[in-house]
């Protein structure tokens, strides 16, 4: 094959390779900005209808472990509407101050009480959505009986809400 030959295919293999390249990444770039947003943004929060699934599985999850009649299932299923409903908006606004906290981090003219005040807005969301869960865990409770109340306890006890969430599973009490 002389020079000229060579060179020629060497041309149309780097023209091929470039298409196949632009492609790939349009391809990536089509499918990374058309599927959903983070859950953690406002405008993709879960439409009602997974809304609605999730408290389903929910309920039927109460109604299996903890074997609840008919009117408790039906009164955890309110109180647990209620719960959510009282916490989304507290979770909206953590949402909109780390938003907010996040960009004034990164501006030069930003001072340091700004970002303690959103931090501070932060914590009292944070503080606002803990104390729901420890209302909403005693509502919960209340509708138990005692054999119940066991099992719940055992449920909460392994869920994220009274997990901590990093490092290793926490001490047993120091005998008495």
């Amino acid at each position: 094959m002389d020079y000229f030959t060579k060179k020629g295919t060497i041309f149309w293999i780097f023209v091929l390779l470039t298409i196949l390249n632009i492609s790939t990444l349009a391809t990536i770039g089509y499918h990374h900005f058309r599927r959903p947003l983070h859950p953690h943004f406002e405008h993709s929060l879960p439409r009602p209808a997974h809304f609605d699934k999730m408290q389903k599985r929910i309920e039927n999850f109460y109604k299996k472990r903890l074997e609840l009649t008919e009117q408790q299932s039906e009164q955890f299923k309110d109180l647990q509407s209620a719960h959510f409903q009282s916490i989304r908006s507290a979770h909206k606004k953590i949402r909109k101050a780390k938003r907010e906290l996040f960009i004034a981090t990164w501006k030069a003219s930003t001072k340091t009480d700004t970002l303690q005040q959103l931090i501070q807005q932060i914590n009292e969301q944070q503080r606002y959505i803990e104390e729901q869960h420890i209302e909403h865990i005693q509502a919960l409770k209340e509708v138990c009986s005692k054999e119940q109340q066991t099992r719940l306890k055992k449920l909460i006890s392994k869920s994220p809400l009274v997990r901590p969430h990093h490092g290793p599973p926490p001490l047993p009490p120091p005998p008495h």
